[in-house]
């Protein structure tokens, strides 16, 4: 587990991050959960920046701004196939596309703590923050997605290194049976059934704007 401060007021519109001024972060597979516009991606740019300050290997992928650049940095490279693939691809099936390519590379990641051969890495933590991946996809694809992120702590075990992997979840089916993490209490919380999800994201929600309408 690792303690972090939060973001005061980082857009300058009268409210934090979170409540809490510190969180804590258990290792394994940590899912962010609250409503769109809760801060989910606000709190993975707040924890990077922290372990950016100490030194401790991160990877930061967000299919938002990273995915929305695959495609030309594969035609880039002369990859027509992956170009084909995703230009004749739904939204769900890109974003596997792209994940599948930034996996593959996360494995040197996990061993090394870098991607760099000339790079020598002390730490024996690794981060790996996932934002806006579950958009448009499947049940199916999220449980492959699950099975992926157990193979990866699974090599971290082996690695002899402490692996954390933090995602924002939108979808029930990503946030079901994990750690699952309250935006903007700051504090773990567990869900049942779908109908405590669905409550949860519409108490999120209230909260939200209370908070809009405070500042």
């Amino acid at each position: 587990m690792r303690t972090f401060k939060t973001f005061r007021d980082p857009f300058g519109v009268g409210f934090n991050t979170t409540k809490p001024k510190q969180i804590e972060i258990k290792d394994g597979l940590t899912v962010l959960v609250g409503c769109n516009g809760a801060g989910k991606t606000t709190l993975l740019t707040n924890i990077e920046d922290e372990l950016k300050k100490v030194n401790i290997p991160v990877f930061q992928y967000s299919e938002h701004f990273d995915g929305r650049h695959m495609t030309d940095k594969a035609a880039a490279k002369g990859d027509m196939s992956f170009v084909a693939t995703s230009v004749c691809s739904s939204e769900g099936e890109n974003i596997n596309l792209n994940l599948c390519k930034v996996i593959s590379q996360l494995r040197e990641f996990i061993k090394e703590g870098t991607f760099s051969r000339s790079e020598v890495v002390t730490s024996t933590e690794r981060w790996i923050l996932f934002d806006a991946i579950d958009s448009g996809y499947s049940i199916d694809n999220i449980i492959e997605l699950k099975a992926i992120f157990n193979l990866m702590l699974e090599d971290a075990k082996t690695s002899g290194v402490q692996l954390y992997i933090i995602v924002s979840a939108n979808s029930y089916e990503l946030a079901s049976n994990e750690n699952c993490f309250d935006i903007i209490n700051g504090e773990y919380v567990a869900f049942n059934s779908y109908e405590d999800y669905k409550q949860f994201i519409l108490d999120s929600r209230k909260l939200k704007d209370e908070r809009y309408k405070e500042s």
